[in-house]
């Protein structure tokens, strides 16, 4: 394998390193230099985004939205959360527990344990406290990610062999 740095840093700051034969992306680097078009490798931090967020309940997020709980106080319930790193293409499949305060008791005697809290039970407020949780995360790796993501969300390959 033969490498090659692009040519300059982009606008976000980055360095990419390929493959120079397939022009297949290696690794991608934050650039640490005040000198135009040179990239120091420095290893990048895994940042992630969310691809979808939808409600076990609920067949969509619209759905989800305009079946507003009578107590937005007082509610849990489990979401899926599909996760992937912000420069690839699809993620890893998770399901998070998110409840209030008031219902977290209710939540631990059905088995569920909250990984979120929130103080009011709406799409608003989910959205953003998972986003908030995920984007939150530092990590060099994305091994390393996923298990910060499994101190408070259920992953989809927990159970199997070699995870």
């Amino acid at each position: 394998m033969s490498l090659a740095r692009s040519p300059s840093t982009f606008g976000n700051g980055r360095c990419r390193w390929y493959d120079a034969t397939t022009s297949t992306l290696i690794a991608s680097f934050m650039a640490v230099t005040n000198k135009p078009n040179r990239c120091v490798t420095h290893p990048n931090v895994i940042r992630a985004e969310i691809h979808s967020l939808e409600s076990n309940d609920h067949t969509d997020w619209s759905d989800f939205v305009a079946h507003e709980s009578p107590d937005p106080y007082d509610v849990f319930g489990w979401f899926h959360v599909t996760i992937g790193a912000n420069d690839i293409d699809g993620g890893n499949d998770f399901q998070v527990c998110v409840s209030t305060p008031r219902a977290v008791n209710r939540a631990k005697v059905s088995g569920s344990v909250p990984g979120i809290l929130v103080d009011r039970f709406d799409a608003q407020s989910i959205q953003t406290a998972v986003h908030d949780r995920v984007t939150a995360i530092k990590a060099h790796t994305w091994d390393q990610f996923v298990d910060e993501l499994r101190t408070f969300m259920r992953w989809e390959y927990d159970g199997m062999a070699g995870t």
